[in-house]
């Protein structure tokens, strides 16, 4: 609005147009002004944000700490039910093609809302006996895991329907924040324009 106002008050007046026309001038000098101030906020926020993402990455990448490697590794829900399913509890551990075997049967478990019986039975079967684990033991571990999966993966949905909802409310927020801002800078501009017009000082012509 201050924008838009000094560019109307400021502006040349213009003695060939009426009085309407001298308003459509200002205002659009005051949309003017105002397009040119979002577009520099637009340059400091984007200059901004990409300074923040900048100082992040370089400090995650110095970070080359255990504890950061550790989180890193536990954030990945699938390798953890892994793990807790493929306790060996003294026996022989489980081969890598065992345990990507179990990994694409729980992804498909997961992708169809179920686990089936003939999965789960065969996994429990080779549990037990890699594990030296009674079949019981052995399917009671693949239901815990597969419901801590199921509730990771309702989470994850969860947080990306808050996240698609937040960047929705945001798009507006800002569209209707242009909007008013545009709208008061046209106006503002009329407002000085009409001001800079009453006390205009005309010289008599000799």
């Amino acid at each position: 609005m201050a924008g838009g106002y000094l560019a109307g008050r400021m502006r040349q007046p213009s003695f060939d147009a009426n009085g309407e026309e001298r308003r459509v001038r200002d205002a659009i000098h005051g949309l003017l002004v105002w397009a040119t101030g979002a577009l520099l906020i637009t340059i400091v926020a984007t200059s901004s944000l990409f300074g923040a993402a900048k100082t992040a990455a370089h400090g995650v990448a110095n970070a080359g700490s255990g504890v950061a490697s550790l989180v890193s590794q536990n954030a990945d829900p699938l390798a953890m039910a892994l793990d807790n399913v493929m306790r060996a509890n003294g026996q022989q551990p489980p081969t890598a093609q065992e345990r990507d075997e179990a990994s694409r049967i729980f992804v498909s478990a997961l992708a169809n809302g179920k686990i089936e019986q003939g999965d789960r039975d065969y996994l429990a079967s080779r549990l037990a006996a890699r594990s030296g684990i009674s079949e019981q033991d052995a399917q009671k571990r693949i239901d815990d895991a597969y419901a801590r999966l199921s509730q990771a993966k309702e989470t994850a949905k969860q947080a990306a329907e808050r996240a698609r909802k937040i960047a929705v409310l945001t798009a507006f927020l800002t569209a209707a924040a242009l909007l008013v801002g545009a709208a008061a800078a046209s106006w503002a501009a009329t407002l000085g324009g009409e001001h800079r017009d009453e006390n205009l000082r005309i010289e008599p012509t000799p």
